[in-house]
């Protein structure tokens, strides 16, 4: 399997500098997304959420919800329940 990526940054584009929030796809080689994830900072840390998207056995295709709290001055990652 090829996996194939883009990244893209309209402020950095334009010389800008940073961004309020990063939206990452990452697409498998049928063009269709397997993991769409959006990262944005809120107090002291990163908000990590997204869904990673897979085709079931059963040929449903299932998406399957994250969500991270990354504290940014100590390293901790801590899986949330929503």
């Amino acid at each position: 399997m090829k996996i194939y990526t883009k990244i893209t940054s309209e402020r950095a584009s334009k010389g800008q500098g940073g961004n309020d929030f990063i939206d990452i796809e990452v697409k498998g080689e049928d063009g269709e997304n397997i993991l769409e994830l959006n990262i944005k900072p809120e107090n002291d840390q990163l908000i990590i959420s997204g869904y990673v998207i897979h085709q079931h056995p059963q040929g449903k295709r299932c998406e399957q919800y994250l969500r991270y709290k990354v504290d940014k001055t100590k390293g901790k990652k801590q899986k949330m329940d929503l």
